[in-house]
């Protein structure tokens, strides 16, 4: 079962179509079939239980997401998208990116970086990405790995000292990421540093 925060629904619901919360109806539907929903709920299951690198990144990423079916499939009044947006300002994005690269070795929450540009988490993923190119947590998570690989080349730290740099919470999480992101292991990359350059 999942609980959505009342106030985290009225700014969706706001922000996509200008809708206020109190002047709409969500429409009961108990024992009805919603595949989007169903899937985006499983997904966002699997990813709080993963346990892996980002994975509250990636499952509040998928909160706007399911709202925005709650109210597409349910709501009495259906919401419209607002179009013409040209993503952040340039001082809320260099806000959100200095915050993110000065903190590489937290844990980064996307309400963190929504509350940094006074908006929503949904209305700031969907500026967000309109300015950079990928999610919010997706940058934070090439950022991360970006600054491991500085790290690595530098050998001046242990794999495990790199992963908590990096906001890993331990090593075995910081390899597996870093072997995804990169095709090979940190350690790998620190010996053949040099190699892995070139290429």
């Amino acid at each position: 079962m999942f609980v959505i925060d009342p106030v985290l629904l009225s700014q969706t619901a706001e922000e996509m179509g200008g809708l206020q919360v109190k002047n709409v109806e969500l429409m009961n539907t108990v024992n009805t079939d919603n595949l989007p929903m169903d899937a985006i709920a499983c997904l966002l299951q699997t990813e709080l239980h993963m346990g892996e690198l980002d994975e509250q990144a990636d499952a509040e990423s998928l909160k706007p997401m399911l709202i925005i079916h709650l109210w597409r499939q349910n709501c009495v009044l259906l919401p419209k998208m607002q179009h013409g947006v040209a993503g952040l300002s340039i001082y809320k994005l260099k806000r959100v990116l200095n915050y993110i690269h000065s903190n590489l070795d937290q844990q980064i929450q996307l309400a963190e970086l929504a509350e940094i540009c006074s908006m929503s988490q949904y209305y700031f993923c969907r500026l967000f990405k309109q300015s950079i190119g990928v999610a919010p947590y997706k940058y934070v998570l090439q950022q991360r790995m970006e600054k491991a690989k500085q790290l690595l080349q530098q050998r001046k730290y242990a794999i495990a000292e790199i992963a908590l740099m990096v906001g890993c919470a331990d090593q075995s999480h910081f390899t597996k990421t870093f072997k995804r992101y990169t095709g090979v292991t940190p350690r790998y990359f620190a010996e053949n540093s040099l190699m892995v350059r070139i290429f």
